[in-house]
């Protein structure tokens, strides 16, 4: 093939076969890049789980040396001063305390949030279906399914990359769908884009607490979800021009509920 073909093949419009065989190419190439950085931060969150296990075991073992009387309160101090560079806000906020005055039932308390500190971080280390616990509730028992079967490499990426498409293939639609309005419609439609970028993003930071246990009140996030997609869905259903702001608007207010009512774990 001379080059006059190719400049001739070049200006021609893209074929149906083309266009798959490049949407295929992008979406193979996505789901590769996003699975590699999933694996990373897999990798070093156990790593993290692992340093931080090693140090939670220390402080609970000085603790139990002091309540048993082996090592006085300076020996245990030593080892609690390793706590506010790594611990969750929960023991910061109890060490915080014990640290004020002397209190026999603020150690205890600290003692109980370390061990269950270590309970966490064992269960997340644990990363086999052969470690995993069957809980009562629904919710962990498919969080830990998921994260610990041997599709777990590959369905977090695949869920990444599908809606990572999904927005994308929508912001075209919506920018050629935008040179056709008139200003006013633009402007609505700008509310769209927006919105919608936003609950996107939203939905994947709702995946991301389900997946690795971060949420605090369950039954108040699942109750905030259904009433936000209940409205998208009513929404999308009747599509009115002012639907950009509904979701901004709900966006804001999903945000807002998770901060004010303490939904989401801190740590």
């Amino acid at each position: 093939m001379d080059i006059p073909s190719i400049i001739r093949m070049l200006k021609e419009p893209p074929t149906d076969s083309l266009i798959i065989a490049v949407f295929i190419f992008v979406t193979i190439w996505l789901f590769k890049e996003i699975r590699s950085t999933h694996q990373k931060r897999i990798s070093d969150e156990l790593i993290r789980c692992e340093k931080n296990l090693t140090i939670y075991t220390k402080v609970f073992r000085s603790i139990c040396k002091y309540q048993n009387s082996e090592i006085d309160y300076n020996e245990m101090s030593q080892q609690l001063e390793q706590l506010p560079s790594m611990c969750s806000k929960t023991v910061y906020e109890t060490y915080l305390k014990l640290e004020k005055g002397r209190n026999g039932e603020v150690l205890a308390e600290l003692k109980v949030n370390i061990e269950n500190e270590m309970n966490f971080h064992k269960s997340q280390q644990n990363n086999e279906l052969s470690y995993w616990v069957k809980s009562d509730s629904v919710h962990d028992n498919i969080a830990n399914f998921i994260k610990k079967s041997p599709l777990r490499s590959f369905l977090w990426p695949i869920i990444y990359t599908f809606i990572f498409l999904l927005a994308t293939i929508l912001m075209i639609a919506l920018f050629i769908s935008f040179e056709r309005l008139n200003t006013v419609g633009q402007i609505f439609y700008m509310f769209y884009l927006l919105g919608g970028t936003l609950l996107i993003i939203i939905f994947m930071f709702a995946l991301e607490y389900i997946m690795f246990n971060k949420i605090n009140r369950k039954k108040l996030f699942y109750s905030i979800m259904f009433v936000l997609v209940a409205i998208i869905a009513i929404t999308i259903k009747y599509r009115p021009p002012f639907g950009g702001i509904v979701f901004l608007a709900v966006s804001a207010v999903y945000e807002y509920l998770l901060v004010k009512l303490n939904v989401i774990k801190k740590s």
